[in-house]
C-alpha cells in the first residue's frame, strides 16, 4: 500500500471512557477530526482576530466531545443550548478532558487561539 493510502486508512480516532458521577454514566471523549477542531476554533474568533465568541463555549465544545460508546456523537450542534442548563463543573470538567484528549489549548489561554493561528516557523514543529 502507498503511504497516501496507509495514512488516509489509519484508525487515529480513538475514544477516552469517563464516568460522570453528576450524570450517573459514563460518556465517551471523542477525538476530533482536523475539520471539527478547525470549524470549532474558528467560531470563537471573532473578524477582530481576537477570541470573542465564548457565549455557550463549554457546552459547543461538550457536544462536540461527548459521545457515545460507538464513538458516535451523543448530542447535535443544536443540543448546546439545552446543555448549558447543566453544571458549570461538569462542563468544565469535561472540557478539560477533551481538551487534553485533542491536545489543545490551555484553558485559561482562549485567546492564544488568536495568537496561535498566526504562522508558525516550521523547524519549531519538527519539519525539516
Amino acid at each position: 500500500m502507498d503511504l497516501k493510502n496507509t495514512i488516509l486508512g489509519a484508525s487515529d480516532l480513538p475514544t477516552k471512557k469517563l464516568y460522570i458521577p453528576e450524570w450517573g454514566c459514563d460518556i465517551w471523549i471523542l477525538t476530533l477530526t482536523g475539520s471539527e477542531r478547525d470549524a470549532f476554533e474558528a467560531s470563537i474568533i471573532g473578524k477582530n482576530g481576537k477570541a470573542d465568541n465564548l457565549e455557550n463555549l463549554r457546552a459547543r465544545f461538550a457536544v462536540l466531545v461527548i459521545g457515545n460508546e460507538d464513538g458516535s456523537r451523543a448530542f447535535k450542534d443544536s443540543d448546546a443550548p439545552e446543555l448549558t442548563k447543566k453544571s458549570a463543573a461538569t462542563l468544565d470538567k469535561i472540557m478539560d478532558i477533551g481538551k487534553a484528549h485533542n491536545r489543545m489549548w490551555d484553558s485559561f489561554d482562549v485567546d492564544g487561539l488568536a495568537k496561535n493561528s498566526e504562522s508558525v516557523p516550521s523547524e519549531s514543529i519538527g519539519f525539516d
